[in-house]
């Protein structure tokens, strides 16, 4: 049974893989509609210390535009929610809904066709994502 999630984990500090996975994201048509620091506001709320994690929701406008048409109420189920989380120091796992798999529950062959499709596009940005070079950093 496919999973509702598919990840990668970065050699990379979460701020660094938040940066390239907008940059990797963008090249497949998303932009960053919203940010949640889920870490920052447990600690708030709750005054509980958790390790940094963030749900970023990603939204492609022309699939958007695409599902909303098919179904009006689809947008209960937008934007894509990424998850990045700090897994060390300098290490990072990065963790995105597989839309294909959640729109199952819809029972719509039209949805689920275009659902396959952001599912493929998610993917190739998260496969991006270990692709990009590490650029090594001067200290002065």
């Amino acid at each position: 049974m496919p999973r509702y999630y598919f990840a990668q984990t970065l050699n990379l500090p979460l701020e660094e893989s938040i940066t390239r996975l907008i940059e990797s994201l963008s090249e497949e048509g998303f932009g960053l509609l919203t940010d949640i620091n889920v870490q920052a506001t447990i600690d708030q709320k709750l005054g509980i210390a958790i390790a940094p994690y963030r749900i970023l929701g990603f939204c492609n406008p022309h699939f958007a535009y695409q599902a909303l048409v098919l179904d009006r109420h689809i947008g209960t189920m937008l934007p894509c929610s990424v998850v990045v989380q700090a897994q060390g120091e300098d290490q990072t796992q990065v963790s995105a809904i597989n839309p294909a798999q959640a729109l199952q529950v819809v029972e719509d062959e039209a949805l689920f066709e275009l659902a396959q499709d952001v599912t493929r596009c998610l993917q190739r940005g998260l496969r991006r994502l270990s692709e990009q070079p590490i650029e090594a950093t001067a200290h002065g």
